[in-house]
Formats: structure tokens, C-alpha cells, sequence
């Protein structure tokens, strides 16, 4: 007589299968054959299998190399600015003697709108709007304190709903081609608060307004 013997209970997935399956060793947690085999207790790789990310050892957890990427609003780039900071504005001392270079350049897909004493940008729905102004390049001993200077003046923080602008990096084209650069347009409170009654300035440059060449009075 045959005695039938139960069947084993499912294996369960061990710790660095579970790992290595929900993506954190680089497969992608989507994988619907990886789900469906931590479900019924496999692990696709099989047991003692490499983990993409580990170092093999005897004996011992590996470590994993984690090469750390500084956060995208650290970005050295330079600053495309069009308003009250340009040459002749009320705000360009916060830059003078802090800079190495000054291009002009156009921003496309932009619209220029007056604002209390400033001016604010916002993307152009179409994509044919034009904002004018120049690139600065900051002196790398000073680029940190110069970007927090202008973080503080656009009352800009990383984050921030209630941020006035925001900072964005936007390809911006100059005499030498097409360059990267980062740009404060308007925030959703700036929008929401001035952007129904604003005037939008021709042609999207912010010394020409009314005529004039400089000497705005921006805040």
C-alpha cells in the first residue's frame, strides 16, 4: 500500500529575494513574472543566484555601491534673467562683481506680463512666445551664495507650493547656439493672483517696455 505524502507547504521568498524582485536591486517592480513568483513563493533568480548591485562574498552580506547624484535644483547652470536684474535694473547689484560672463539670449515658448514694478514670465500655450534677456555665468567661488541670493529675491524654495517663482532649467538660445540655463518663471500663486489683469509687454522684452532702454523700478 501507497501512502501519498502531503505536499511541501509553498517556500517562502527570502529577505533578498523579496529585494531583489520589488525592484531595489534593479529589477523593475512592474515585472508581472517577477509578481506572480513572489506570490507563489519563487524567486525568478533561484536561490544564491547574483543580484545586480551586490558584491559576492563568502560569507557575510554584501554591500551595495550607491554613487550619490546631487539633487537636480543643485545644478550648476547659469541664469537666464530678463527683468529687474539685468544691466540698469533696480536688482543688478546683487550680481555685479559676481559675474564672469553676460550673453544675450532669447527664451522661446514664453510670455512676458508687467508686473507690480517687475516683470514675470510664464510658458506660452502655443510654444511661440518670445522672452528676451541675457545669460549670466557666476564665478564658481561664488555660485552657491549668488543662487541663494536669487532664490531669496524670487522667494524661491525647492518644494514649496507657495513659492512666488519657480526655478526651471529651459534651453535658451544665444549667438553661440543653444544653451541650458535655469529660469525663474512665475509660480501658480503669481499666476493665480496677477496674471488676469497683467499687460503682456510686445515682443517679450522687458527693457523696451513703454519705450524705455533701463532703468526700471522693479522690487
Amino acid at each position: 500500500m501507497t501512502v501519498s505524502e502531503a505536499p511541501p507547504p509553498p517556500t517562502q521568498p527570502s529577505g533578498l529575494c523579496l529585494l531583489a524582485c520589488s525592484g531595489l536591486f534593479g529589477f523593475q517592480t512592474g515585472d508581472i513574472h517577477n509578481e506572480v513568483n513572489i506570490r507563489q513563493g519563487h524567486c525568478p533568480r533561484g536561490p544564491g543566484a547574483a543580484v545586480p548591485g551586490r558584491t559576492p562574498s563568502s560569507g557575510g552580506r554584501g554591500r551595495r555601491r550607491r554613487t550619490r547624484r546631487p539633487p537636480v535644483t543643485d545644478r550648476r547652470l547659469p541664469f537666464f534673467v530678463y527683468g529687474t536684474l539685468l544691466p540698469g535694473e533696480r536688482n543688478h547689484p546683487l550680481l555685479a562683481g559676481r559675474t564672469r560672463a553676460w550673453t544675450p539670449a532669447v527664451l522661446t515658448g514664453a510670455l512676458l506680463y508687467r508686473g507690480p514694478g517687475y516683470p514675470f514670465a510664464v510658458a506660452d500655450p502655443a510654444g511661440t512666445g518670445q522672452v528676451h534677456g541675457e545669460v549670466v555665468e557666476i564665478w564658481a567661488a561664488q555660485y552657491d551664495a549668488v543662487r541663494a541670493d536669487l532664490d531669496r529675491l524670487e522667494t524661491y524654495t525647492p518644494g514649496d507650493p507657495a513659492n512666488r517663482y519657480e526655478r526651471v532649467a529651459m534651453a535658451v538660445r544665444t549667438e553661440r547656439g543653444q544653451a541650458e540655463a535655469w529660469v525663474y518663471l512665475a509660480g501658480p500663486v503669481t499666476t493665480r493672483e496677477l496674471l488676469p489683469a497683467a499687460e503682456r509687454i510686445p515682443g517679450g522684452d522687458w527693457r523696451r517696455r513703454d519705450g524705455l532702454t533701463g532703468g526700471g523700478t522693479g522690487v
